[in-house]
């Protein structure tokens, strides 16, 4: 319940941005923001003020 929490609180305030057409669905939002909050375990403030924009582009995929 509290990792959702967090998750959502995070992708509330962040502000994320597709590039190269890539578009930003709830479920790329979902992954990228509880990488994130992941990485804050243990702290109170898992925000990451600093980041305020969370660019992704379009990955390049080369098959042989």
């Amino acid at each position: 319940m509290y990792f959702r929490h967090r998750v959502a609180s995070f992708i509330d305030k962040k502000q994320f941005i597709g590039k190269e057409g890539f578009l930003i669905s709830e479920q790329v939002q979902v992954l990228v923001s509880a990488t994130a909050v992941m990485l804050t375990f243990g702290f109170r403030d898992f925000m990451i003020e600093a980041v305020e924009h969370i660019i992704i582009y379009q990955p390049n995929i080369i098959l042989n």
